[in-house]
């Protein structure tokens, strides 16, 4: 199904964010909010998408095996959809073939060479 904005009626992607926490992985928020926040938002060499609403959502908790309790809160963030996810692989090429280009590549940049 095609989310769109009620206010611009264009397509939109909402993607589900951790909140902050103890894990690196939780920095996701925090790096978009930065690169969404004036003066960074317009500078011309900013390439993140922008984020058109946040929705912060209620905390849930869960049990986890260790017996403690795991209390994340997350944020719904709503971005411009900028196309359809069948044309990646048009714009992309095969991208299987292209990541495994650069795995032999950073492979053979990590042979040793005589004299370097």
């Amino acid at each position: 199904m095609i989310a769109r904005s009620l206010h611009t009626h264009q397509k939109v992607v909402i993607k589900v964010i951790r909140n902050f926490g103890t894990d690196p992985d939780d920095e996701e928020l925090r790096i978009l909010r930065f690169l969404n926040d004036e003066p960074h938002r317009s500078n011309q060499d900013n390439p993140c998408v922008p984020v058109l609403a946040e929705i912060p959502l209620p905390q849930v908790t869960a049990p986890l095996k260790n017996g403690t309790i795991d209390a994340t809160t997350y944020t719904l963030v709503v971005m411009p959809r900028l196309f359809a996810a069948e044309e990646v692989e048009k714009r992309l090429g095969c991208f299987g073939y292209q990541l495994q280009l650069l795995r032999q590549a950073l492979k053979v940049s990590q042979i040793p060479r005589n004299g370097y």
